[in-house]
């Protein structure tokens, strides 16, 4: 089969964390297909990531601002191609609608991603769990493989590639912000939605616990991020508040400078595992079920047994206890502090 695929599709536009998932699906689909090229149509917002990749042979960028124009440019574009195998690790409505487009309803090419929908939604709406264990979603993008790979082990290790001047430029910013000699703990105290933020008033308890343990507390995340720029005031400039300052490989750069990250379901786990530097994830109203739980060996969520989690596939939405936030007010700083300071030794 390898001698007749010389060339792959892969698509896939959003979110950061999930596109980091991805990243074990190239590296393994370039070892079935060693000989054949790989593309990958994504997200203009979220190229930047995969620079340096060496298991991504030309990257193609999707303007999603440009709507059904975009699409209908991108169809043409795919079936001039004439790729031997396509990808699509989103299923989205706009990746499905762009594939039927370019290939028609039935073509044996395309082999989609199982978003498991219907046992997520059974386990949101229902609370009944039909999932035999969590299955991590880097998984669910490999087992499209598995037809191909056979017997063959896939590893599902995540990986980023920042280059010698994204590290550079860490050092730069370290240097100009005078931190040094203490170790690093970077904290992700921003989401992408705020029910799965565990509350501010905590992370700077937190920080300032590290601190005082001899570590010295980052914290990073988006410039429009509130709750980093809270953080530095609050705690008299003994959290140093980075977010804004760096793209997104210069993010994993300085994450591999950390010895841990303690975050919100967010993309910042995800970054910090893909360079070995293990994460403490905070969970609230998502799940490990939905696919996002870290993987490292001295990775740890934290979470509180409530019959009324998930309530929530992303963060999105008000909370549905009559109680409020229960699933992230009950995790305390000094439970964090703890588990935190077992995973540093």
């Amino acid at each position: 089969m390898d001698q007749q695929v010389r060339k792959i599709l892969v698509v896939r536009f959003s979110s950061l964390g999930d596109l980091i998932l991805t990243t074990p699906f190239f590296r393994e689909v370039k070892k079935l297909f060693p000989q054949a090229e790989v593309h990958f149509l994504t997200s203009s917002t979220f190229a930047p990531l995969f620079e340096g990749n060496p298991h991504i042979d030309k990257q193609l960028i999707f303007d999603r601002s440009a709507g059904a124009e975009e699409v209908k440019r991108w169809a043409l574009q795919i079936g001039f191609e004439q790729y031997d195998l396509l990808f699509d690790l989103h299923r989205s409505l706009r990746s499905r609608l762009l594939l039927l487009k370019a290939l028609g309803p039935f073509s044996r090419r395309l082999i989609p991603i199982n978003k498991r929908s219907l046992k997520r939604n059974l386990l949101l709406k229902f609370g009944w769990d039909r999932f035999d264990q969590p299955e991590p979603q880097r998984l669910a993008y490999l087992a499209t493989l598995k037809g191909f790979a056979k017997t063959q082990a896939l590893a599902s290790d995540t990986e980023l590639f920042p280059s010698t001047a994204d590290h550079q430029q860490v050092e730069d910013i370290l240097r100009e912000k005078r931190i040094e000699g203490n170790p690093l703990i970077c904290l992700g105290p921003s989401a992408s939605f705020d029910l799965k933020c565990w509350p501010k008033e905590r992370f700077l308890a937190l920080g300032l616990a590290l601190y005082d343990q001899g570590y010295q507390p980052l914290s990073l995340g988006a410039a429009s991020d509130l709750e980093p720029v809270y953080l530095e005031e609050a705690s008299d400039g003994k959290i140093i508040n980075l977010a804004g300052q760096f793209s997104f490989l210069q993010s994993a750069a300085m994450l591999k400078k950390a010895r841990l990250s303690i975050s919100n379901d967010s993309a910042v786990v995800h970054f910090s595992e893909a360079v070995g530097t293990p994460s403490i994830a905070l969970f609230g109203p998502t799940v490990a079920q939905f696919g996002y739980a870290p993987f490292l060996e001295q990775s740890q969520i934290m979470e509180r047994d409530l019959g009324c989690r998930p309530c929530s596939r992303n963060g999105k939405g008000g909370c549905t206890n009559p109680k409020g936030r229960l699933c992230m007010e009950d995790i305390t700083a000094d439970q964090v502090v703890e588990a935190a300071l077992k995973t540093l030794g």
